[in-house]
């Protein structure tokens, strides 16, 4: 099954991506939304906003859930464009 980001979720992303994950996690849950996956999504998006800028800036993109940027092992946005 693809992941799939609703209307409601991407306009979630774009109005918290600047919260604290952690806080938004301690909030009640907004009626249909799924907190923890929109958590996940807008915690890859702040760590890919200096490494991977044209990932930040595509609403499009739906970051995998375990994705982690922050690992040493990770390079940034122009090693990506040479695989």
């Amino acid at each position: 099954m693809l992941p799939f980001l609703s209307t409601a979720d991407r306009q979630f992303i774009r109005d918290h991506l600047s919260d604290d994950v952690r806080s938004l996690l301690l909030r009640s849950n907004p009626a249909g939304l799924d907190l923890k996956k929109l958590a996940a999504q807008i915690g890859a998006r702040q760590k890919s906003r200096e490494k991977l800028p044209t990932w930040y800036a595509s609403d499009n993109l739906i970051f995998p859930l375990l994705y982690r940027l922050n690992k040493p092992r990770r390079s940034g946005q122009l090693t990506i464009k040479h695989l």
